[in-house]
């Protein structure tokens, strides 16, 4: 059988949805030259999704910069990018861009062999590796039907991109289990615009060779741990030694082998990570957690970091990228415009993802130069963890009760476990994402003051939002005087906590309501 091609500057596999909301898949060429025209990239699987665009801004930073604010302003100006430039760069590598090319097939090791192959299956993360690792598919790798060239392409760009550790040697290709971050526009050239941040020797990472370059460019990958020579090959950074075996139509099989150590994986900051710091750990990168939804941490992502270690949260370095671009020494964006920020990651140990996450949140310009908006939103947040907080521990008052009417200590393991079990926090959190939302809004849109809109959340929204919660959450026991008594008690609790943490704003929202009525 003939060697067949698969050239990714020709052939279609981004998958996007256009300005009309059709879906379609576009080669590399395509995409980039009409990024102007498409809404956004978009696959199922949030890892494709963030990958995709990270492979993106690789080749734009390597033809286009920027080196600087105004080079950048010229590009957003420029409403798309430069056909002529992108097409004189996909002529010069074209045969770097090739699956199956003999001598430097794309993102692979051309001699690599092996008598044992693996499954092409291998790299599609949502695929069990046995059958007691299943994610979202119940489908083992074993059993996993071949993968088109397109299908394919993605994900080998995952598995690269996105490489987690896995004992025997396997490293990551970036810091495990993180969060990145995309903040979006209206369109994908905006979108990557909005994160092709400033490049050059000392930007966004300090470049110990200025040869840096994307992988695909150099003849072949080094095989020893070190750092990257800089941003571009940290993007585009080869953790594994992979070779497809292509079929006449397909991919069933690939050889598949640990590579070389990105040595500045832990050390040096990815400007779409986010990062927090602790005496006991160190810096380490933001993840997400599975019972907790980002937004409660919105205000301090939108928090700029005083820059002298003592900040606990480090916002990704994109977002000081915008607020620069944005702020009063240039306005190149209108501080007014609201975006998007989307959030990518997955949660999981030893190779094995328990789940992956796409979330997004608004990100109003203001909000990232502006710390008496941002604190105002802190104040809100806390009011509803404080809330969160009483929710839990009257619920573990009432459990109490149950298991020890005489008054006696019940095992306090238990309690919380049957406390967890009544789940009052579930219906708590979703009621609040949405009227959440709308404060973002208000807190930079209003004219209101700032701390009677957190008093109307406090009082209006997440009050009632907590005593209806553990309305439900009782709701399921049975209906003995004893279990009554128990759980007026425990409402007691609740709304005596809720009046004191509230009771000042309520008086702000009580002299509203007076002025109003004179």
């Amino acid at each position: 059988m003939a060697t067949p091609s698969f050239n990714l500057i020709d052939q279609p596999f981004i998958p996007c949805v256009t300005r009309e909301g059709q879906h379609a898949e576009f080669s590399l060429l395509e995409t980039l030259t009409r990024a102007h025209e498409i809404r956004e990239l978009c696959d199922e699987s949030p890892l494709v999704t963030i990958a995709l665009h990270r492979l993106l801004l690789a080749i734009l930073h390597r033809n286009v910069g920027p080196d600087s604010y105004d080079a950048w302003k010229a590009l957003w100006d420029a409403g798309r990018f430069d056909a002529d430039v992108l097409t004189a760069y996909f002529d010069q590598w074209r045969d770097r861009f090739d699956l199956f090319d003999e001598q430097h097939p794309f993102y692979q090791t051309a001699d690599l062999t092996t008598d044992k192959p693996d499954a092409a299956a291998r790299l599609v993360r949502h695929v069990a590796q046995t059958f007691t690792d299943s994610l979202f598919n119940h489908t083992v790798q074993n059993s996993y039907p071949q993968l088109s060239f397109a299908e394919v392409a993605r994900h080998l760009v995952v598995e690269q991109s996105l490489a987690m550790s896995g004992g025997a040697g396997y490293v990551s290709s970036h810091p495990s289990y993180s969060i990145m971050f995309l903040p979006s526009g209206r369109s994908l050239f905006e979108t990557l615009l909005l994160n092709l941040v400033w490049y050059d020797d000392e930007h966004p990472i300090p470049s110990p060779d200025p040869d840096d370059r994307p992988t695909w460019e150099l003849d072949s990958f080094p095989a020893g741990n070190r750092a990257p020579r800089g941003y571009l090959e940290s993007l585009t950074w080869q953790p594994r030694r992979i070779r497809l075996i292509p079929e006449a139509d397909g991919v069933r099989e690939v050889a598949y082998v640990k590579g070389p150590r990105c040595e500045h994986v832990a050390l040096k900051p990815d400007p779409m990570l986010a990062y927090r710091a602790s005496k006991q750990s160190g810096v380490y990168p933001y993840s997400f957690s599975p019972e907790r939804s980002l937004w409660r941490d919105s205000a301090a992502l939108f928090t700029a970091s005083d820059g002298d270690g003592s900040s606990e949260f480090f916002r990704p370095d994109v977002l000081n990228h915008l607020m620069t671009l944005s702020g009063p020494a240039r306005r190149f964006l209108d501080p007014d415009i609201e975006l998007d920020l989307k959030a990518f990651g997955i949660l999981g140990k030893n190779a094995s993802i328990e789940f992956w996450r796409n979330e997004s949140l608004p990100l109003p310009l203001a909000y990232l130069s502006d710390a008496d908006r941002v604190a105002d939103l802190q104040n809100a947040l806390d009011h509803a963890e404080f809330a969160g907080r009483a929710l839990f521990g009257c619920t573990k008052t009432l459990v109490t009760q149950l298991l020890a009417p005489d008054g006696r200590k019940p095992d306090a393991t238990r309690v919380t476990s049957m406390a967890k079990s009544l789940a009052p926090d579930r219906p708590f959190w979703s009621r609040l994402e949405r009227p959440f939302r709308r404060l973002l809004h208000g807190l930079v849109q209003s004219s209101d003051d700032g701390q009677l809109l957190v008093a109307r959340w406090a009082c209006q929204t997440v009050r009632p939002a907590a005593i209806r919660a553990f309305e439900e959450a009782t709701e399921q026991l049975d209906h003995s005087a004893r279990t009554l008594r128990a759980v007026a008690r425990a409402t007691a609790q609740l709304r005596a906590q809720l009046h004191k943490e509230f009771e000042t704003y309520q008086e702000i929202i009580n002299e509203e309501k007076t002025h109003d009525v004179a």
